[in-house]
Formats: structure tokens, C-alpha cells, sequence
């Protein structure tokens, strides 16, 4: 095989390659085009299923059936009054966090005793 069969033989794979690559940009790109309307169409769809369930879900809640989310959520609103105020709740955690810190400062402090 002389010098002119190699030149000849990497042209061609070289055009091969490029062809390849070319149809691989093609198809790429009809894709792109066709997400965003697969997207449109699936949430569309969803919206569909959504609305389909929100509207049994009223019906029920309107012929009396009400599920054990509905009484949970009742039972939690009754509830509600006894619960601590939430600024309460707040100060108890920062004063577990500043306990958290002081012990930490307190372990650091002994490892680097220990050393």
C-alpha cells in the first residue's frame, strides 16, 4: 500500500465520520424541536388528570364522603389552640443549639488538652 492508498483511505473514513456526525446533528435536532411539544402535551395532560381528580374529590367532600385526611385535618384544627405559641417553640430550640455549641467548645477543649 503506497503513501497515496493511506491519504485515500483516511479521506474516505473521515467522510464516513462526517456523514455520521451529520445525521446524529440532524436527528438532534428535529428532537429539540419535538420536546417542547411533548412538554405542551404532557402537561396538558396532567393538568387533565388533575382537574378529573380535584373534581371527584369536591363531589365526594360534597356528598358527605369524607376521607380520613379531612377528619385528621379536623381533629388538627381542634387542636390547634392547645399548641404552644411558635415564638415559644423558637426559643426552645436556640437555647438547644446554644447547649449543643457549649458542649462541642467543651470537647474541643478536652481533645486539645489531650494532645
Amino acid at each position: 500500500i503506497g503513501a497515496s492508498d493511506k491519504g485515500t483511505t483516511g479521506a474516505s473514513m473521515t467522510g464516513r465520520h462526517s456523514r455520521y456526525i451529520g445525521r446524529i446533528g440532524t436527528t438532534a435536532m428535529s428532537s429539540a424541536r419535538f420536546i417542547p411539544v411533548a412538554g405542551g402535551v404532557l402537561s396538558a395532560a396532567c393538568m387533565v388528570v388533575e382537574g378529573k381528580e380535584l373534581k371527584t374529590t369536591l363531589s365526594r367532600i360534597s356528598e358527605g364522603n369524607l376521607s380520613a385526611k379531612a377528619d385528621r385535618i379536623r381533629t388538627i384544627r381542634e387542636e390547634l389552640p392547645h399548641l404552644p405559641d411558635s415564638s415559644l417553640i423558637a426559643e426552645e430550640c436556640r437555647r438547644v443549639f446554644e447547649l449543643a455549641e457549649k458542649q462541642r467548645r467543651k470537647r474541643s477543649a478536652a481533645a486539645a488538652a489531650a494532645t
